[in-house]
């Protein structure tokens, strides 16, 4: 037999030898020694992956795994020295021992009451964490927004840096990071997992954040964001599985105890740059606090440069570090336990049963009660061909529309490509047809605004603020999904061209917005590609804010004030309007606002004469 059984093979198939034979310690030695001989960065990563499965292997081999003894009962609530006295020193956590029996795992009884579906749920998400293989896929795949921490001087020392035309500079510290495949290799040895095929986990896991402005100093507020995985790694060794169901208060203490650590302030109590004393004096700090064994943290290595809007005051979104379930998980809990829990959370909880269940298959009473034509939407979707729906497509556009008015959940399933996208065309046109019915019941435009009761300084007179009248609220829709890409193919799909008929050639809703914020042709801003921190904040530039295509600048010129764009050319400064408000724009906002050639006397006239039909009412039109 060869000395190097595997110098065949390439690092691509030896990694896939590794995820199938990672349990064969043979195999491992045999592995360790052939990338011994390889000098690449992916073969020696790779042989560092290995040599940890190796260790986790020969420990689970002899029942010893290598955990923190818990000093404090691994209590998930931390007390924190509060910020206005110097905090008591903090002991450190024990190190790590070599134990010949497992902990003791206290399993909860299975129970199917709401708090403890909540308390498991919660469970789960707080060990599954985001996790980067790279600095840059923190910050979308670009190199160039990394910062490295372990340089001569900090990026915003000595002068700092500049930031992007039109941009705010940023930076959010990485605290720290937590190595994944070690980490879940021991808690998969202390909870015994005998699956043929176990989950794998590859990269880090940040630790915690701390977002800065260009000078170093922590943003006002939420400064501090910290992960829920590595607070959660030494309570699941600690065999108290129970107690993950608490991190929302265990967050609570932590972010408080961390902002102290960082928001330091002069004499005159201005605040002061992070140093790279305090970044490590915090990131010691929590895990200690936290009881994170050296054997899963890595220490700050770098920062990842941040980009808002410079006429935006917040600071952009923290990257995300826990499951984006976790907040939503709390709020639920907290409408359970207080007894507020709404009728829908009830239902999907199991509290609320369904009073009866319907085979539309086979129940043909049911069918023709969900076809009645009282239950047709008056407006339908203007699709390609503008082809009817299929019958059980209808039924459950009928169906949501009559029994879901004030609440209620209503599933619609089946495989991709039957049509699930193409009856919530017609759900969203069913609902903007009948907003449109309401707006057209009002007598003077002001009566859809109603008083707030706030108002706003602005310079010596007030802007008073007002909301829409509660008749026109509820007709707006959400696609959610736990798959991000799902939502987008959705909400991307229905402003394209290709989603209206080729004849419906008359039907644009602000197109010019709808094609920058899409990047390609579309015919209306319908819907909005939201999700995540990059997308909201991109949408809220562009639709809003843009010089050339943001709504504001047409509401502008709609209420009276000519939006005029300042641009050098060789000849000198010329002005022009903003894209958004062409010569046919303009001339459609002066019609709108004084009619057709004349002017109306008052707003109820300007009102009054667009609502007068232009078009034979009929059934179901088509969406305008």
């Amino acid at each position: 037999m060869t000395k190097r059984p595997l110098i065949q093979k390439g690092v691509a198939e030896l990694e896939k030898l590794f995820d199938q034979r990672r349990n064969d310690p043979q195999f491992l030695d045999n592995l360790i020694e052939e990338l011994s001989e390889r000098k690449t960065q992916r073969a020696q990563e790779l042989r560092r992956r290995v040599i940890q499965a190796r260790g986790t292997t020969a420990q689970r081999a002899t029942l010893r795994v290598d955990i923190r003894e818990p000093a404090r009962e691994s209590l998930p609530i931390v007390a924190i020295a509060p910020a206005e006295r110097p905090a008591p020193p903090i002991p450190g956590p024990a190190a790590p021992t070599t134990r010949t029996d497992r902990p003791t795992l206290e399993r909860p009884s299975v129970r199917n009451d709401p708090g403890s579906i909540l308390s498991a749920w919660t469970a789960m998400e707080v060990l599954s964490p985001p996790s980067f293989r790279k600095p840059e896929d923190l910050a979308s795949g670009d190199r160039y927004r990394i910062a490295r921490l372990d340089k001569d001087a900090l990026p915003w020392e000595n002068g700092g840096e500049k930031s992007l035309p039109n941009q705010k500079l940023y930076y959010q510290v990485i605290l720290g990071s937590i190595d994944m495949e070690a980490a879940v290799s021991v808690l998969l040895a202390v909870y015994t997992d005998s699956r043929a095929e176990r989950p794998q986990a590859r990269g880090e896991a940040v630790l915690a954040t701390i977002m800065v402005d260009r000078d170093g100093r922590p943003v006002e507020s939420e400064a501090v964001s910290i992960s829920s995985f590595g607070w959660g790694i030494p309570v699941a060794l600690g065999g108290k599985l129970r107690d993950l169901g608490q991190w929302s208060q265990a967050e609570k203490a932590l972010v408080k105890g961390l902002s102290a650590k960082t928001a330091i302030a002069d004499r005159d109590g201005n605040p002061l740059p992070l140093t790279r004393k305090t970044i490590q004096n915090a990131y010691e700090w929590l895990v200690q606090t936290i009881g994170l064994s050296a054997q899963f943290a890595k220490p700050p290595a770098f920062a990842v440069r941040s980009y808002q809007y410079f006429r935006l005051q917040d600071p952009p979104e923290a990257i995300l570090l826990n499951s984006f379930f976790l907040d939503d998980l709390a709020a639920a809990r907290v409408l359970v336990t207080s007894g507020k829990a709404t009728p829908n959370l009830k239902r999907y909880l199991g509290v609320l049963k369904p009073r009866h269940r319907r085979n539309l298959m086979k129940d043909n009473e049911a069918l023709s009660e969900a076809l009645e034509p009282q239950k047709f939407p008056l407006g339908s979707w203007p699709g390609e061909g503008r082809h009817p729906l299929a019958l059980l497509q209808q039924c459950a556009v009928n169906l949501g529309l009559h029994d879901l008015k004030t609440d209620g959940i209503l599933a619609v399933n089946g495989p991709p490509g039957t049509g699930k996208t193409t009856l919530l065309r017609d759900i969203i046109a069913a609902l903007v047809t009948k907003r449109a019915e309401i707006l057209c019941s009002y007598d003077e435009p002001e009566s859809a605004f109603i008083h707030s009761g706030q108002k706003l300084k602005k310079g010596k007179s007030f802007v008073h603020l007002y909301r829409l009248d509660n008749k026109i609220r509820g007709y707006e829709m959400i696609v959610a999904s736990s798959n991000n890409k799902a939502v987008e193919n959705v909400s991307a799909e229905l402003p394209a061209m290709q989603a209206i008929a080729a004849d419906a050639g008359g039907l644009r809703y602000f197109k010019t917005v709808s094609d920058a914020l899409l990047q390609r042709e579309t015919w209306g801003a319908v819907a909005a590609v939201l999700g995540n921190g990059k997308n909201r904040s991109d949408f809220r530039q562009t639709f809003w804010w843009d010089d050339d295509v943001g709504l504001q600048r047409y509401l502008q010129q709609a209420s009276g004030n000519p939006q005029l764009i300042a641009e050098k050319t060789e000849t000198g400064t010329k002005q022009r309007p903003p894209h958004i408000i062409s010569r046919k724009t303009r001339r459609r906002i002066m019609t709108r606002r004084y009619g057709a050639g004349k002017k109306p006397a008052s707003i109820s006239a300007r009102w009054r004469h667009p609502r007068k039909p232009r078009w034979p009412i009929c059934r179901r039109p088509t969406i305008f």
